[in-house]
């Protein structure tokens, strides 16, 4: 939602008493030097409707936000900046992106800019690393298995009982960084415990820029956590009925809420990273997925609309011929939904999928 900004105040025209003159129009109209501070109204320019959305949700009335790419066609990692983004990017008060990689031809742009508006990122780390659970059991194994070897002169019941022990400690530490999202997806809007948190982080930068309006700021932030909680919450209702249950996706994209839903990842290693990258599927790659689709425990296929070729459909065909439920998922939401009601379409879509 594009927000409109303050309206300036205009000069009145001075009237003198009998025989009244009206003063020159060049000195009435004089602009005054609040009429171009901060009285107009910030401008928050964000990289896509996502963050637009929950920025006008903290915003107020105290200025407007707007999304570069506004259209739920353009894919953000493909996309290039335009004279008119640059100028838009350079007369922002505020920058708010994802982070990660997803939106670098922003960055790009802000960096390359004589005077830097503040920045703020939803993902600060690197993205395009989606094996989490896979890389977090490899490491755990790894780790068993370095402090098994140290033991190997102790008593063999002992050294078994040591190497339980330590296999138990490090699956569950494993556990605990994959439960906090510690994995390198970029796609951190579909994770709304961080979403929740960088709700917290918008309302304290705008603060920061407009001291004037901290006390809305706070308190439209702290409103828009609570309904992001309520969401959060709506979703970890769903890890008991989604126990032993998994899913498949096309791309990584609503990985983080599958996850926090208590679904197992079954996708085939690949796959999703072919799909991303605009690469081929492996004959191998597709065959296992197909076949998990088919005869595995996959409850729900997340398909992104936004990018398909022959391939993913017929992964999709499958996963219908299968009963296997279709979940569609995107980037961003549709021209006339805001972030609130398209998570929460596509949190009803999952509940409905595993019940």
């Amino acid at each position: 939602m594009k927000l409109a900004p303050a309206p300036r105040r205009t000069a009145l025209t001075a009237l003198v008493a009998a025989g009244a003159l009206v003063l020159s129009a060049c000195g009435a109209s004089a602009p005054s030097q609040e009429g171009s501070s901060a009285s107009d109204g910030l401008r928050v320019v964000a990289s896509t409707t996502v963050y637009s959305s929950l920025v006008s949700e903290v915003l107020g009335g105290r200025g407007e936000v707007e999304a570069l790419i506004s259209s739920s066609g353009q894919d953000p990692h493909s996309y290039e900046a335009s004279a008119r983004d640059k100028l838009k990017l350079s007369k922002a008060s505020l920058v708010v992106l994802n982070g990660g990689g997803y939106d670098a031809f922003a960055e790009q742009v802000v960096d390359s800019l004589e005077q830097r508006p503040p920045v703020l990122e939803a993902f600060e780390g690197e993205g395009h690393s989606h094996d989490h659970a896979e890389e977090a059991d490899a490491e755990a194994a790894s780790t068993a298995a370095d402090d098994h070897a140290d033991h190997d002169h102790a008593d063999h019941g002992h050294a078994d009982e040591s190497h339980a022990e330590t296999e138990a400690a490090a699956a569950e530490t494993a556990d605990a960084d994959h439960a906090e999202h510690d994995h390198g997806n970029e796609h951190v809007w579909y994770d709304l415990h961080l979403m929740k948190d960088f709700a917290g982080r918008i309302g304290e930068e705008l603060s920061a820029i407009d001291p004037d309006g901290a006390a809305g700021y706070r308190e439209r932030a702290a409103a828009l956590q609570s309904t992001l909680g309520g969401l959060e919450e709506r979703v970890e209702a769903l890890q008991t009925v989604a126990k032993g249950r998994g899913y498949l996706m096309t791309e990584p994209v609503a990985q983080s809420l599958l996850e926090d839903a208590g679904l197992t990842n079954k996708t085939p290693d690949g796959l999703a990273e072919a799909i991303e990258e605009g690469d081929e599927i492996s004959p191998l790659a597709l065959k296992r997925a197909q076949d998990a689709l088919r005869f595995g425990s996959v409850t729900v296929l997340a398909y992104n609309e936004q990018t398909t070729d022959e391939q993913t459909t017929l992964i999709k065909a499958t996963a219908e011929q299968a009963g296997v439920h279709v979940l569609s998922v995107s980037e961003t939401p549709g021209a006339d939904e805001d972030y609130l009601t398209w998570m929460g379409s596509t949190i009803d879509a999952l509940e409905g999928a595993l019940k």
